[in-house]
């Protein structure tokens, strides 16, 4: 049996029902406050794991997080450009990107655009 999580706003608060791998089951509700500090704290062990073998897009764990972000280009002190994203109702991370990487991130966004949409939509269906 798989690990199950599931989380859900729940008046002030919010709400974890957890089953583990042998069916155990724990259930807790947290404060915005905690439930923060489980989420930043979680991340920052998330960190001290050694990380994951292969492309990111190619990892057969869901996203952690999907969503339609807002964003903004900036040029940082150190000269590289700096992204600022925020996906709702997460804090804003920016990423750093030096010209070579910058150069690839447009490149291969470029070559997202230039297909037709009709044809990368059909192409994700297969």
């Amino acid at each position: 049996m798989p690990a199950e999580i599931e989380v859900n706003a729940s008046g002030e608060g919010v709400e974890f029902k957890i089953e583990d791998e042998q069916g155990a089951q724990a259930q807790f509700r947290l404060d915005r406050r905690l439930t923060t500090a489980l989420v930043v704290m979680g991340l920052q062990e998330l960190s001290r794991l050694p990380p994951l073998e292969g492309e990111l897009l190619q990892d057969p764990e869901r996203p952690l997080l999907q969503g339609r972000p807002s964003f903004q280009v900036a040029i940082d002190e150190s000269g590289d450009a700096l992204v600022a994203f925020r996906l709702h109702p997460l804090s804003t991370m920016n990423f750093l990107f030096d010209d070579e990487l910058s150069s690839k991130l447009l490149r291969e966004l470029s070559e997202v655009l230039a297909t037709p949409r009709p044809a990368r939509v059909q192409r994700n269906k297969n």
